[in-house]
């Protein structure tokens, strides 16, 4: 989504979300409520430099058309819920912002699409390691035991098709061991 005169609500713990806020005023967006149903600890109004929204005025407001979208800046346990109930309300532009990724990326949702935080997925079963405590067995598989490059791009080209993810996690064994393992990152 294109943010230049875009007008925004945004969501988070300071002081995460003025720093977000900054970027996207920076990036041409008008930021100027925040929505505050999803705080945990009372902070003072004078602290904030937008006017204060609940879900409720805020979706009021989004659906007459007086606001464009809303962007959550928590960590992935507090992720979810908000999408959850931003597509049960049916608000159309919701994005989120990683905060433990440290390029704080802006991630635009498809409303779609279901959203899911994070998946795990193992690339090669082997590892030059024996360790006795292994939760993978790893030591156990051999070198011939892994995900294949065509399969994998097949599978997250179709997850792609389907689900908003967050992160995807390359596990192993070792992926070290794989030869080819920046192709993988590329897919």
């Amino acid at each position: 989504m294109n943010i230049v005169g875009k007008k925004l609500a945004i969501c988070g713990y300071p002081p995460f979300v003025w720093k977000i806020r900054d970027e996207l005023i920076e990036k041409g967006a008008e930021c100027n409520y925040f929505v505050t149903d999803f705080l945990t600890t009372e902070y003072p109004s004078d602290k904030f430099p937008c006017e204060f929204l609940d879900f409720s005025t805020f979706r009021k407001l989004e659906f007459k058309g007086e606001l464009d979208g809303f962007v959550i800046t928590f960590n992935y346990g507090h992720i979810i819920p908000i999408i959850n109930r931003c597509k049960f309300n049916g608000i159309k532009n919701v994005a989120y912002v990683d905060l433990n990724n440290p390029v704080n990326k802006i991630v635009w949702l498809d409303k779609n699409k279901s959203f899911m935080p994070r998946i795990d997925t193992n690339l090669i079963d082997s590892c030059n390691l024996n360790c006795k405590a292994c939760t993978h067995f790893a030591n156990l598989f051999n070198d011939d035991d892994f995900y294949k490059l065509e399969d994998f791009r097949r599978d997250i080209r179709r997850l792609s098709e389907i689900v908003d993810l967050g992160r995807l996690r390359m596990m192993g064994g070792e992926p070290l061991k794989l030869k080819n393992l920046d192709e993988y990152i590329k897919v």
